[in-house]
């Protein structure tokens, strides 16, 4: 019954990986795609009029293959971002809805995979939102764990405070030191934290 079971979960990630090469297809013309689980981010490198208009026949064929597969896509959901200091956001990327175009959100943040982007990816917003959640994992340590050995203290740390500092922090690494010295606070906090 088990090796059934494997044969069905193989020939399942078989048939997710044949849709996956079918929508990337149906995009390289035009875009670049990245796809993760049921998110998929089209993009390109725009420096002139006609790099603008390729990325939106990248949304349409995108569009076309999710109605080709009874797929639907939720405009409220997609979203369009420009990352860059001078970079013009004029221009109106539409999708198709319910027989409607809609124009898609144009945003300057957005969180994907819990690392909060900003358009000039200076990560400041996504460092403070870190160190906030530090604190408050102190915080909750402090107020619920009166006496603790050093060995349950550097676990809950590890586990609790560390883990949100150290996730992903090779994407967004400070590298301006009033973002390294506010990044430092959490860790000037320990003694003091250890000493009560």
């Amino acid at each position: 019954m088990k090796r059934y079971g494997r044969l069905q979960l193989i020939a399942s990630a078989a048939h997710h990986l044949q849709v996956q090469v079918q929508v990337i297809e149906c995009c390289i013309p035009y875009s670049e795609i990245y796809l993760f689980a049921d998110d998929a981010k089209l993009f390109r490198h725009i420096t002139q009029d006609s790099d603008k208009t390729a990325l939106h026949k990248g949304v349409n064929a995108l569009q076309e293959w999710t109605q080709e597969w009874f797929l639907k896509l939720n405009a409220s959901k997609c979203i369009v971002m420009s990352f860059g200091k001078n970079v013009e956001k004029s221009y109106t990327y539409n999708i198709l809805e319910n027989s409607q175009i809609k124009p898609l959100a144009r945003t300057d943040q957005i969180k994907d995979l819990w690392i909060l982007l900003d358009d000039r990816l200076s990560f400041r917003d996504h460092i403070n939102d870190k160190i906030n959640k530090a604190f408050s994992m102190l915080g909750i340590i402090k107020r619920n764990f009166k006496h603790l050995t050093i060995q349950s203290f550097t676990v809950l740390y590890k586990n609790m405070v560390k883990s949100h500092l150290d996730y992903c922090s090779s994407v967004w690494s400070p590298y301006i030191n009033k973002d390294i010295e506010v990044l430092e606070k959490v860790q000037k906090e320990l003694p003091r934290f250890c000493h009560n």
